[in-house]
């Protein structure tokens, strides 16, 4: 076997030899830079590189013009860099915004009422919006009534609307004039439209509510105000029910948004 020995220009030298059964290889050298061979520990010293065009490995980092494949496995990249467009699938726990969407109810077939249930637990406030919400028949009155591990509260309710304190009823009455109905099929104009924000929901807490509403009765009249109320209670609230005094909601395409109002 043969070698090729390199002497230092003061002392030492570096040899190339082949190993015993070797293939028949070039060594090439570059035209300038420098060549590095690994050490004792078998580490390779090289400043970068660059696999075709498109990818280089070195200072630490990995630089790529286009990545291909799955990117589950890319993690811990600041939101900062991420740019774009999100069309689906993008979530945050707790929202990106003080306002929370949760659920939304369309009422597209008659039904006696419609409940809300939450542990009403994530949110100090919660707010809901009444669109459309129509009666089948004339001079109905829109009620609430919140629920607890012991069922359906039927007492303690009291209820205010513009200068009128009310007294203590079975449910919450969120209007005062006798929502008009369906004859004339514009349920559009006569239905109960609202925006109700509702707090108090631990044990031992009053569930309170404010809100401003319209609608029409069957005289044609237009009543727009703000109502309010209050339901002492023991037990945390687990759910909410609206509903008319008698008859169904309407399926008329009505909806019931319900939000989470963040802290802050």
């Amino acid at each position: 076997m043969s070698k090729i020995r390199l002497h230092g220009s003061s002392s030492g030298y570096t040899e190339i030899a082949p190993v015993a059964a070797s293939g028949n290889n070039t060594l090439t050298l570059p035209n300038d830079g420098t060549i590095i061979s690994k050490d004792s520990n078998g580490a390779v010293g090289v400043t970068s590189i660059t696999v075709g065009t498109g990818v280089t490995i070195g200072d630490g980092r990995i630089t790529c013009s286009t990545l291909h494949g799955s990117a589950a496995n890319c993690t811990k990249i600041p939101a900062a860099n991420i740019v774009g467009v999100c069309t689906s699938g993008l979530t945050k726990t707790g929202g990106f915004g003080n306002l929370v969407h949760i659920s939304t109810t369309t009422i597209s077939s008659s039904v006696a009422s419609v409940t809300i249930t939450n542990s009403f637990s994530d949110y100090d406030v919660y707010r809901f919006v009444f669109v459309n919400f129509a009666t089948a028949s004339d001079n109905r009155d829109l009620y609430a009534r919140v629920s607890d591990s012991g069922g359906e509260v039927t007492g303690n309710y009291r209820s205010m609307t513009q200068n009128n304190t009310h007294g203590l009823d079975t449910a919450w009455r969120l209007n005062y004039n006798n929502i008009g109905g369906a004859a004339s099929g514009d349920y559009q104009q006569e239905a109960f439209f609202g925006d109700f924000y509702f707090s108090g929901f631990g044990a031992n807490q009053n569930v309170r509510y404010f809100g401003l509403q319209s609608y029409q009765n069957n005289g044609n009249s237009l009543y727009s105000h703000n109502s309010g109320g209050t339901c002492d209670r023991d037990e945390a609230m687990v759910s909410i029910r609206f509903y008319f005094d008698s008859g169904n909601i309407n399926g008329n395409g009505g909806k019931l948004h319900f939000y989470g109002v963040n802290n802050g």
